[in-house]
Protein backbone atom coordinates (compact mmCIF):
# COMPACT_ATOMS: atom_id res chain seq x y z
CA UNK A 1 0.00 0.00 0.00
CA UNK A 2 2.94 2.32 -0.59
CA UNK A 3 3.03 4.83 -3.44
CA UNK A 4 6.43 5.56 -4.95
CA UNK A 5 7.34 8.81 -6.61
CA UNK A 6 9.88 11.56 -6.92
CA UNK A 7 9.48 15.23 -6.06
CA UNK A 8 11.07 16.22 -9.37
CA UNK A 9 9.20 13.96 -11.79
CA UNK A 10 8.28 16.95 -13.98
CA UNK A 11 11.98 17.48 -14.74
CA UNK A 12 12.54 16.15 -18.25
CA UNK A 13 15.67 14.15 -17.41
CA UNK A 14 14.07 12.60 -14.32
CA UNK A 15 10.83 11.56 -16.03
CA UNK A 16 12.61 10.36 -19.14
CA UNK A 17 14.99 8.34 -16.93
CA UNK A 18 12.12 6.62 -15.13
CA UNK A 19 10.49 5.77 -18.45
CA UNK A 20 13.71 4.62 -20.17
CA UNK A 21 14.71 2.42 -17.23
CA UNK A 22 11.21 0.98 -16.85
CA UNK A 23 11.08 2.20 -13.27
CA UNK A 24 7.47 2.60 -12.19
CA UNK A 25 6.21 5.64 -10.31
CA UNK A 26 2.77 5.98 -8.79
CA UNK A 27 2.27 9.74 -9.18
CA UNK A 28 3.66 12.82 -10.93
CA UNK A 29 5.02 15.15 -8.27
CA UNK A 30 6.77 18.49 -7.98
CA UNK A 31 7.79 21.07 -5.39
CA UNK A 32 6.47 24.51 -6.24
CA UNK A 33 7.57 27.85 -4.79
CA UNK A 34 6.53 30.99 -6.66
CA UNK A 35 9.45 33.24 -5.85
CA UNK A 36 13.15 32.47 -6.12
CA UNK A 37 13.93 35.18 -3.59
CA UNK A 38 12.31 38.01 -1.67
CA UNK A 39 13.45 40.62 -4.21
CA UNK A 40 10.78 39.51 -6.69
CA UNK A 41 7.80 41.87 -6.90
CA UNK A 42 4.19 41.11 -6.02
CA UNK A 43 3.35 41.28 -9.74
CA UNK A 44 6.02 38.67 -10.50
CA UNK A 45 4.65 36.48 -7.72
CA UNK A 46 1.10 36.65 -9.07
CA UNK A 47 2.32 35.73 -12.57
CA UNK A 48 4.35 32.86 -11.08
CA UNK A 49 1.25 31.59 -9.27
CA UNK A 50 -0.27 30.68 -12.61
CA UNK A 51 2.86 29.74 -14.57
CA UNK A 52 5.87 28.64 -12.49
CA UNK A 53 6.44 24.92 -13.06
CA UNK A 54 2.99 24.80 -14.68
CA UNK A 55 4.14 25.32 -18.26
CA UNK A 56 6.74 23.51 -20.35
CA UNK A 57 10.22 25.01 -20.29
CA UNK A 58 13.73 24.01 -21.27
CA UNK A 59 14.20 21.67 -18.31
CA UNK A 60 10.71 20.72 -17.17
CA UNK A 61 7.40 19.47 -18.47
CA UNK A 62 4.23 21.05 -17.14
CA UNK A 63 2.65 18.60 -14.67
CA UNK A 64 -0.21 17.69 -17.01
CA UNK A 65 2.22 17.27 -19.93
CA UNK A 66 4.46 15.04 -17.75
CA UNK A 67 1.42 12.91 -16.88
CA UNK A 68 0.54 12.65 -20.58
CA UNK A 69 4.09 11.64 -21.52
CA UNK A 70 4.10 8.95 -18.83
CA UNK A 71 0.63 7.75 -19.92
CA UNK A 72 1.73 7.56 -23.57
CA UNK A 73 4.85 5.57 -22.62
CA UNK A 74 3.32 3.22 -20.04
CA UNK A 75 -0.45 3.28 -20.43
CA UNK A 76 -0.78 4.39 -16.80
CA UNK A 77 -2.80 7.47 -15.83
CA UNK A 78 -1.04 8.91 -12.77
CA UNK A 79 -2.39 11.48 -10.31
CA UNK A 80 -0.52 14.80 -10.15
CA UNK A 81 0.55 16.12 -6.72
CA UNK A 82 2.24 19.33 -5.61
CA UNK A 83 4.02 17.72 -2.68
CA UNK A 84 5.52 20.91 -1.30
CA UNK A 85 5.05 24.57 -2.00
CA UNK A 86 4.72 28.09 -0.70
CA UNK A 87 4.92 31.73 -1.76
CA UNK A 88 8.73 31.81 -1.48
CA UNK A 89 11.38 29.25 -0.57
CA UNK A 90 12.80 31.59 2.06
CA UNK A 91 11.14 33.68 4.78
CA UNK A 92 9.18 36.53 3.21
CA UNK A 93 6.65 38.52 5.25
CA UNK A 94 4.33 38.66 2.23
CA UNK A 95 3.78 34.91 2.67
CA UNK A 96 1.46 35.64 5.60
CA UNK A 97 -0.11 38.78 4.17
CA UNK A 98 -2.78 39.32 1.53
CA UNK A 99 -0.19 38.84 -1.25
CA UNK A 100 0.43 35.32 0.09
CA UNK A 101 -3.31 34.62 0.14
CA UNK A 102 -3.82 35.86 -3.43
CA UNK A 103 -0.81 33.82 -4.58
CA UNK A 104 -2.25 30.75 -2.83
CA UNK A 105 -5.71 31.24 -4.35
CA UNK A 106 -4.31 31.76 -7.87
CA UNK A 107 -2.09 28.69 -7.44
CA UNK A 108 -4.97 26.50 -6.27
CA UNK A 109 -7.10 27.69 -9.18
CA UNK A 110 -4.33 26.84 -11.65
CA UNK A 111 -3.84 23.45 -9.97
CA UNK A 112 -7.54 22.64 -10.20
CA UNK A 113 -7.70 23.62 -13.86
CA UNK A 114 -4.72 21.35 -14.53
CA UNK A 115 -6.20 18.42 -12.61
CA UNK A 116 -3.62 18.47 -9.82
CA UNK A 117 -5.14 16.39 -7.04
CA UNK A 118 -3.31 17.71 -3.98
CA UNK A 119 -1.25 20.65 -2.87
CA UNK A 120 0.77 20.48 0.32
CA UNK A 121 1.66 23.86 1.83
CA UNK A 122 5.13 24.07 3.39
CA UNK A 123 5.07 24.69 6.34
CA UNK A 124 1.92 24.65 8.48
CA UNK A 125 3.21 26.37 11.62
CA UNK A 126 5.58 29.31 11.67
CA UNK A 127 6.49 32.60 13.27
CA UNK A 128 6.47 36.13 11.88
CA UNK A 129 9.98 35.40 10.56
CA UNK A 130 9.04 32.09 8.92
CA UNK A 131 6.83 30.78 6.11
CA UNK A 132 4.02 29.00 7.95
CA UNK A 133 0.25 29.30 7.55
CA UNK A 134 -0.49 29.57 11.27
CA UNK A 135 1.35 31.58 13.92
CA UNK A 136 2.69 28.95 16.34
CA UNK A 137 2.96 31.55 19.10
CA UNK A 138 -0.68 32.65 19.02
CA UNK A 139 -2.40 29.84 17.13
CA UNK A 140 -3.91 32.45 14.82
CA UNK A 141 -4.02 31.68 11.10
CA UNK A 142 -2.52 33.91 8.46
CA UNK A 143 -4.35 34.66 5.20
CA UNK A 144 -3.09 31.63 3.18
CA UNK A 145 -4.58 29.28 5.78
CA UNK A 146 -7.97 30.93 5.30
CA UNK A 147 -7.69 30.37 1.53
CA UNK A 148 -7.05 26.65 2.05
CA UNK A 149 -9.86 26.53 4.61
CA UNK A 150 -12.33 28.10 2.17
CA UNK A 151 -11.25 26.55 -1.11
CA UNK A 152 -9.57 23.28 -0.17
CA UNK A 153 -12.54 21.26 1.07
CA UNK A 154 -14.95 22.77 -1.45
CA UNK A 155 -13.35 21.93 -4.80
CA UNK A 156 -11.94 18.92 -6.61
CA UNK A 157 -10.22 18.46 -9.96
CA UNK A 158 -12.79 18.64 -12.74
CA UNK A 159 -15.22 20.86 -10.81
CA UNK A 160 -16.55 23.74 -12.87
CA UNK A 161 -15.09 27.13 -12.00
CA UNK A 162 -17.19 30.21 -12.62
CA UNK A 163 -15.87 33.74 -13.20
CA UNK A 164 -17.35 36.11 -10.63
CA UNK A 165 -16.98 39.74 -9.62
CA UNK A 166 -18.00 41.90 -6.69
CA UNK A 167 -18.85 45.57 -6.46
CA UNK A 168 -17.38 45.62 -2.96
CA UNK A 169 -13.90 47.13 -2.77
CA UNK A 170 -12.83 44.76 0.05
CA UNK A 171 -13.34 41.58 -2.00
Amino acid sequence: DILLGNDASIFKTVLEGFIADGEPIDFISFHRYGLDDTAMTDAEAMEAAETRFLVDSTNIWSPDHAAQIYRDATGLDLPILNTEGNFCDEPDPRTQQMAGAVYTALSLRAFLLMGIRASIYFTFGGTEDDIGMVNVGTGEPWYPFMVYQMIGPALSPGDELVEAASSSEDV
